[in-house]
This record gives structure tokens, sequence and C-alpha cells, in this order.
């Protein structure tokens, strides 16, 4: 049995979910970072939400700027790349029932 290429592209989606997730906690990682902060980011335990916990508050007000960019231009994104990732899923669904139906 041949899988289907659009589950195929469904996991690629959501690898890339993750992966998007993932470099946007660790730029707040950095940041803390460049603070003298350590900081540990947790996928699972408050899941379905990635979030980068602080061993101290940001000690000023450039710090929480630098999250607060880091969260505008992420978030911002995301439904960019969500519209790119549906369209190409329609046009590949789209293709494969075509192909499937000429068989």
């Amino acid at each position: 049995m041949k899988l289907p290429i659009t589950f195929l592209f469904f996991i690629i989606g959501l690898i890339g979910f993750f992966l998007f997730g993932h470099m946007h906690e660790l730029v707040h990682q950095e940041i803390f970072r460049s603070y003298k902060i350590e900081s540990e980011i947790y996928y699972v335990k408050y899941f379905p939400a990635f979030v980068t916990v602080p061993e101290a508050p940001c000690p000023d007000s450039n710090c929480k700027l630098a999250h607060n960019l880091n969260e505008a231009i992420s978030y911002q994104l995301m439904p960019f790349y969500i519209i790119i990732y549906l369209g190409l899923a329609f046009i590949i669904g789209f293709l494969e029932i075509k192909l499937f139906l000429k068989n």
C-alpha cells in the first residue's frame, strides 16, 4: 500500500510547527542568557504551549522589550506560514485526488 503524499505533507507540517515553536523559545532563552539569566524551555509541562521559564525576571525595560519584539514578530509571521502551508496542502490534495480518479 502506498502512503498518500498528503499524509507525508501533514507530517512535514507538524514538524515545521514544532520547529517554529522551538526556534521562538530559543530566542527567548538567548535574550535571558544575554542578561546572564539562566532559563529552561518546557515543551510538554505546559502543553499545548511551549514556555521558557527564567530563574529571575527581566532586570530592565530593554529585556522586556526584546521579549515583546520576539512575540510581535513571531506571532505576526505565523498566519503567513499557515496560509502557505494550507494552500500547498490543498494543491497537493487536489492533485492526489485527480491522480487517484484517473487510475
